[in-house]
């Protein structure tokens, strides 16, 4: 089975505090229901099982039930910790074999300047409030009013039959 793959952080992606808030998950919501795709935590949330069971019951109550894993703390950058683990990953647990066939990350840090070689067409360069309204006009072209989505229209990344948008520097 082909699976496509967002690694989401959670804070200043669905949460500006402690809170993930519920808007936030809808438009998530909206974005794995159109891409079938599924989530594996890249947020420091997942380093803590209260605060990973909070991120469960959030998805829970808007109706998200895509949340696959999360990933290591091995490497020296978040890039580095999606990168192993999609190399490491195990579906011995999962009835069927699991191809990762496409894949993005959503996250407010900056994934580009880590490592632009191998973020380039699967970064999205998210900012909470970009979720309402558009922000970093130098960074971002537009909002797209479906997704809410950071768009820079020059790079894509398509995602089952959504068009989902990173941020190449000028």
């Amino acid at each position: 089975m082909e699976m496509s793959i967002i690694f989401l952080d959670i804070d200043g992606v669905l949460c500006l505090g402690r809170e993930i808030d519920k808007k936030y998950l809808q438009n998530l919501k909206a974005i794995v229901d159109v891409t079938s795709a599924r989530i594996v935590l890249s947020s420091s949330w997942r380093f803590f099982p209260k605060s990973r069971a909070k991120v469960e019951s959030s998805f829970a109550e808007v109706g998200i039930d895509s949340l696959l894993a999360w990933t290591g703390s091995r490497g020296k950058s978040r890039v580095d910790e999606i990168y192993y683990w999609m190399k490491d990953f195990d579906n011995k647990t999962i009835q069927e074999e699991i191809i990762i066939k496409k894949w993005i990350a959503i996250d407010d840090m900056d994934l580009l300047t880590l490592d632009k070689k191998r973020m380039q067409d699967h970064f999205v360069l998210f900012y909470i409030c970009a979720w309402n309204h558009r922000r970093n006009s130098e960074r971002s072209d537009s909002i797209t009013e479906g997704t809410r989505i950071v768009l820079d229209t020059r790079k894509r990344l398509k995602i089952s039959s959504i068009t989902l948008y990173s941020v190449v520097y000028k």
